[in-house]
């Protein structure tokens, strides 16, 4: 009880003579000091956890994008493996040697397949549907896929037209297979290079595209 009475009494006396406020109000005075530090160091905090969250989400977001790139990448490839042995067996159909000269068939198809499916995969992609749709009546939505239409079907017209002087007996020596027929497709390609931007400044006028 002595001690007790002795610390109120110390008590009493700094809060008289250090400081003339009572102790309730300087207690809550400190803490209205300390309440922007208080504040600020959440506010800092809030702002690391935000930061954090961030880097995460950007990580997450390059890592996915990186993940669809491969996964384009390999698709890609598939097809233009496929669409090789496409034009492979379309060729032999149509009269190509099956066995006898195979490498020179198959050097063909990929000739036909760099200047069309691969123009197709890099402004399209591996989309089958959007293929379809480019190749469809009325399916062109812009010049780029009107541009596909023409060079593609100039390059296969030339590739077919090519084949014509393979049986003449002019003893010529573009005309071993399938010389001619990889001339007449390269210059098919070159004309639809040229013929399609010629086209499409004289039909500007006609040209409606419609989103789909």
């Amino acid at each position: 009880n002595q001690s007790h009475g002795v610390h109120s009494r110390h008590h009493r006396r700094l809060c008289v003579h250090g400081d003339r406020r009572p102790c309730g109000a300087r207690a809550r005075l400190l803490g209205v000091r300390h309440a922007p530090a208080v504040a600020l160091r959440g506010v800092r905090c809030g702002r690391r956890g935000q930061r954090r969250r961030l880097l995460a989400a950007r990580h997450l977001a390059a890592h996915q994008e990186a993940h669809a790139g491969l996964s384009r990448l390999f698709r890609s490839c598939v097809y233009f493996f496929l669409s090789c042995l496409f034009f492979h067996a379309v060729v032999v159909l149509y009269g190509a040697p099956l066995i006898e000269s195979a490498l020179e068939t198959f050097s063909l198809a990929v000739l036909l397949t760099s200047l069309t499916t691969l123009r197709c995969l890099c402004v399209l992609g591996p989309n089958v549907q959007a293929w379809i749709r480019v190749f469809s009546r009325h399916g062109a939505m812009s010049v780029w896929d009107t541009c596909l239409q023409i060079t593609v079907a100039c390059t296969l017209v030339g590739a077919w037209v090519g084949a014509f002087p393979i049986p003449l007996d002019w003893d010529r020596p573009w005309q071993v297979w399938p010389v001619s027929c990889s001339l007449g497709a390269t210059i098919g390609f070159l004309t639809g290079l040229v013929a399609a931007p010629a086209w499409i400044h004289y039909h500007r006028k006609q040209l409606t595209y419609k989103c789909k």
